[in-house]
């Protein structure tokens, strides 16, 4: 079949006086009946030239990190910039002893599955290889910057506490190729993952609780961790009661890491992390719910967060102003 395809191909580029592009056409439309990569294919058997300097993929993952247990879903993207793209492969690698994959969901804008591991192939070898190409109907709409190639739900798969493990994709078995038929420099992803965080909730205990910044207009909670070993922010809330009218929660942060951007008007707000947001042993952390839409007094009332430390710990701060 595959030296057919070459034959088919070779004979379109003698007989077609068009350019490249036109050729792609035909080689998308012969590949919605085959299941293999069929433009790297050709390619690389010198049916077309590759170009490999014009053209660069960046993989990551979104989130880049994340905690379980709990199933936690995350997006493979790849942003290729300026450059259209008609097919892609990646291959991702994980601890299937640590971690398994409960679920995955192709993107919307590589739609034709050329191949796919199965989730229950992929939990046996910790290996996920997913190859896909741009449907030939779509050809003028063909995507380009930042788009998903799929979307993956995490579970975890041990009992053990207190593992971290990294998500890898191998860049020998990972492809991006744009419709001019040019190979690109694929960067890879990687993520986090934090497998069931554990700590004496004992060890962690909240230094104070105020109203704070040059005009009032936020909340801070600092809490330190006493024990020996990093801990991480898993949940978040804050409750209040205040007559100021239209207060307007604005954000939520952590350190330097803002990781909620509002708006809510309601008591109470609650935002869980996405992403792992980390207090290392034996220091403080600071976390603070900033409000608008306050007089110029500043916030007036009483204000009640509460944090979620490595999922089951809970610590709860109080300040009045």
């Amino acid at each position: 079949m595959k030296q057919k395809l070459i034959n088919i191909l070779i004979s379109a580029k003698r007989t077609i006086k068009a350019s490249n592009l036109n050729i792609i056409k035909v080689v998308f439309l012969i590949s919605i009946t085959v299941s293999i990569p069929i433009t790297v294919y050709l390619a690389e058997r010198g049916v077309f030239s590759i170009s490999k300097a014009a053209v660069s993929a960046a993989f990551s993952f979104s989130p880049n990190s994340f905690i379980v247990p709990g199933d936690k879903t995350i997006s493979l993207l790849v942003n290729t910039g300026t450059q259209k793209v008609g097919f892609a492969q990646a291959e991702i690698k994980f601890d299937q002893g640590q971690i398994k994959i409960a679920n995955f969901t192709p993107g919307t804008k590589l739609m034709r599955i050329l191949s796919q591991t199965t989730v229950s192939s992929a939990n046996q070898t910790g290996t996920f290889r997913l190859s896909v190409g741009l449907e030939p109907s779509s050809y003028s709409t063909a995507p380009s910057g930042t788009f998903e190639i799929g979307r993956f739900t995490f579970s975890a798969n041990t009992s053990s506490p207190n593992v971290s493990r990294t998500i890898t994709q191998d860049t020998a078995n990972s492809q991006v190729v744009s419709l001019g038929v040019e190979k690109a420099t694929v960067s890879p992803a990687s993520a986090q993952v934090i497998i069931n965080p554990q700590v004496s909730c004992s060890s962690i205990s909240i230094v104070d609780t105020i109203v704070t910044g040059t005009t009032y207009d936020r909340v801070r909670m600092r809490i330190k961790n006493n024990s020996s070993q990093i801990v991480y922010l898993t949940g978040s809330k804050i409750s209040w009661a205040s007559s100021q009218a239209g207060l307007t929660l604005d954000w939520f942060s952590w350190g330097n890491n803002q990781y909620y951007a509002g708006d809510s008007t309601t008591s109470p707000t609650t935002f869980n992390p996405t992403g792992v947001l980390v207090l290392p042993a034996g220091t403080t952390g600071s976390w603070v719910g900033r409000f608008k839409k306050q007089p110029i007094t500043g916030l007036k009332g009483t204000f009640t967060p509460e944090l979620n430390v490595n999922l089951s710990c809970r610590y709860t701060g109080n300040t009045s102003r």
